[in-house]
């Protein structure tokens, strides 16, 4: 049975176990990972057929919610995960980085910038020297020359 056509042109369609409605045949990765408040830059999202036959679905993969034995999809944390450094995308390993490793990806280093982290809300904090960061995707970062230092 495909995802259930409701009334308006919506379907149903369960992600994560959770039912929810959407108003289009045809939605992309990230709206349906928006459903369940997860972002590209950390997910993947997988699609379940009803005979567990599972897919990863590839951002710009066309979504048929009406396709043959579609059951649902699962979100997944990404291996790999997307962090922005001044605005610009990196791809890097889940998991624990030093600042150096970050700073390292624009081609600087903790001897003369300071890094720091951006949070919905909240200005940019410095992050402590001699810590670790711990990606989890999405991350914003941005950097500044430390003061008695020249770039």
């Amino acid at each position: 049975m495909n995802q259930e056509l409701i009334a308006d042109g919506h379907r149903k369609v369960n992600v994560d176990g959770k039912e929810f409605h959407v108003d289009t045949r045809y939605p992309t990765v990230e709206q349906i990972l928006a459903l369940v408040d997860r972002k590209l830059c950390a997910y993947e999202l997988i699609e379940i057929g009803r005979d567990g036959d599972n897919r990863e679905v590839e951002p710009g993969d066309k979504i048929d919610l009406d396709q043959r034995g579609l059951h649902g999809f699962i979100t997944a944390h990404r291996e790999f995960v997307t962090i922005f450094i001044k605005g610009a995308p990196f791809e890097v390993k889940r998991g624990s980085h030093t600042i150096d490793q970050i700073l390292g990806l624009v081609g600087l280093t903790s001897e003369g910038y300071n890094l720091y982290e951006e949070k919905p809300g909240c200005p940019p904090m410095p992050v402590p020297e001699n810590t670790s960061v711990e990606i989890f995707g999405c991350e914003i970062f941005t950097y500044q020359v430390k003061s008695g230092s020249s770039s």
